[in-house]
């Protein structure tokens, strides 16, 4: 499978990008989820995430087009952990194994290069497929928070995976 992580630069925007941001199908489990954004603010995201070196943004790049993002954040040298989020924009990529195949391939990147041993992700406890991917990666469960986000108008939980390197 030819899937690449390329960490994002501005000029890496496309209208493709533009319109998976503003699709609540692709950003329902996300922090963008109803939210709708400019091309400036989508901009200004990758250059803060470019230049801040606490937190990589990679595009997901397969048959060389980018049909998603996987980002690394809130990297704490010192413990060497970091937090993972992840999206697919391209709904006819879904479910091919790409996301299981990055988060892997991001994993071991982090791990060679910055040292990190602790992986966390946060999901809705309502999303069964992110659920399943952490899972099948190793991630284990290391906690809820109770009714943390609003979803569609309701109150959420959100469960912590975490993920240890050795």
């Amino acid at each position: 499978m030819n899937i690449k992580l390329k960490e994002l630069k501005p000029r890496d925007f496309s209208t493709d990008y533009f319109q998976w941001i503003n699709n609540n199908k692709v950003m329902q489990f996300t922090s963008f989820e109803n939210k709708k954004t400019t091309r400036k603010n989508i901009i200004n995201y990758i250059k803060s995430n470019y230049t801040d070196k606490h937190n990589y943004l990679f595009g997901i790049y397969y048959q060389n087009k980018h049909i998603g993002n996987i980002k690394a954040g809130n990297i704490n040298y010192n413990h060497k952990t970091c937090e993972l989020s992840y999206f697919l924009g391209d709904l006819e990529n879904r479910r091919k194994g790409i996301m299981y195949k990055s988060i892997i391939r991001l994993i071991d990147q982090l791990h060679k290069s910055k040292k990190l041993l602790k992986f966390t992700a946060y999901t809705y406890a309502i999303n069964k497929p992110s659920i399943k991917l952490l899972t099948k990666i190793g991630f284990k469960i290391e906690g809820r928070l109770k009714r943390h986000h609003n979803y569609n108008g309701k109150r959420r939980d959100i469960l912590i995976f975490s993920y240890l390197k050795n």
